[in-house]
C-alpha cells in the first residue's frame, strides 16, 4: 500500500483515495473496534460481504481483533514503540 495511504488511515472517511473495497474493511475493523455499547448490524455484514467472501470477512475480522487485543495490551502497561535512533537524533537538534 503506498505510505499517503497509510498516512491517511485515521482520516479515511475524509480522505477521497479509497477503494470501495478499502473503505468497507476501515468500516468494518472501526465497526469491530468499537463494539462497547452496540451489536454488529445486519447491514453492516451484507457492506462488507459486497467486497468479500465470508472466509475473507473472518480473516478480516481475525485481524481486528488481534490488533485490538495488543492495542488494550500496550495501553494497559504503557507500551510505547522504540523510535529509532536517527528520528531521536533529530528531534534533539
Amino acid at each position: 500500500m503506498p505510505q499517503e495511504k497509510v498516512d491517511l488511515v485515521a482520516t479515511w472517511h475524509e480522505a477521497g483515495i479509497f477503494s470501495d473495497k478499502e473503505r468497507a474493511a476501515l468500516a468494518w475493523a472501526e465497526l469491530l473496534t468499537r463494539l462497547a455499547d452496540r451489536s454488529v448490524p445486519d447491514e453492516a455484514y451484507e457492506a462488507v460481504r459486497r467486497h468479500f467472501s465470508e472466509d475473507e470477512v473472518i480473516a478480516l475480522s481475525v485481524a481486528v481483533a488481534n490488533i485490538n487485543a495488543w492495542n488494550r495490551l500496550g495501553a494497559a502497561f504503557r507500551f510505547a514503540p522504540p523510535i529509532p535512533k536517527k528520528a531521536a537524533e533529530s528531534k534533539a537538534a
